[in-house]
């Protein structure tokens, strides 16, 4: 049954409520809740994982076409080299699969950050780096990551980056060591290599 009232503590089948009327009402054993909720967890965490897999490869290939496209000499510069350009790098970062294959090529063409902003799709990768490290923070120690982030949103704007991430001893998202830490975390928990 999908009521939607949970936060109202009226679960009419006795889950989601402190009453002890409407828990009366739930016919399963504690034990069902808790392992549903560790299963939801789980998946959450995987999803987290992913995500952060799938944006450091996307950001990464972009960052990798922007580099040889910027490189290429300007007699060079014409929409089929382009093109060609962005499939080759897609290839070589394993998106082939992620869209329509007659599309492929034209995909930088939505990134409009190539035009705006070079260089500024890596800025991504950069931010997701220290919030994973938020993240582990999190999950290794409950409260302490939701404790740096609430700090981190309430320091300056104006401050630099890099020193907020500084200032709350979290790895700087630009070193190697962080980098590695991340690729190993997302490999061991996912189960690649």
């Amino acid at each position: 049954v999908m009521m939607r009232v949970c936060n109202l503590d009226t679960c009419p089948v006795g889950v989601a409520t402190q009453n002890p009327e409407l828990r009366k009402n739930f016919k399963g054993k504690p034990e069902y809740v808790e392992n549903f909720m560790r299963f939801i967890a789980e998946e959450l965490r995987e999803y987290k994982l992913l995500d952060d897999l799938s944006l450091y490869a996307m950001q990464g290939c972009y960052s990798e076409f922007e580099h040889r496209a910027y490189a290429l000499p300007d007699e060079e510069l014409t929409v089929e080299n382009i093109n060609a350009l962005f499939l080759e790098v897609a290839e070589e970062y394993g998106l082939t699969d992620m869209y329509y294959p007659e599309y492929l090529n034209y995909i930088w063409i939505q990134i409009f950050h190539l035009f705006e902003y070079p260089f500024y799709v890596i800025s991504y990768c950069i931010s997701d780096s220290a919030a994973f490290n938020i993240y582990m923070e999190e999950l290794s120690d409950s409260g302490s990551g939701l404790d740096i982030y609430m700090e981190i949103v309430t320091d300056s704007a104006s401050d630099d980056f890099l020193a907020i991430i500084k200032q709350h001893d979290l790895p700087s998202p630009l070193s190697a060591k962080t980098i590695k830490n991340i690729a190993k975390t997302i490999e061991d928990e996912l189960g690649i290599a």
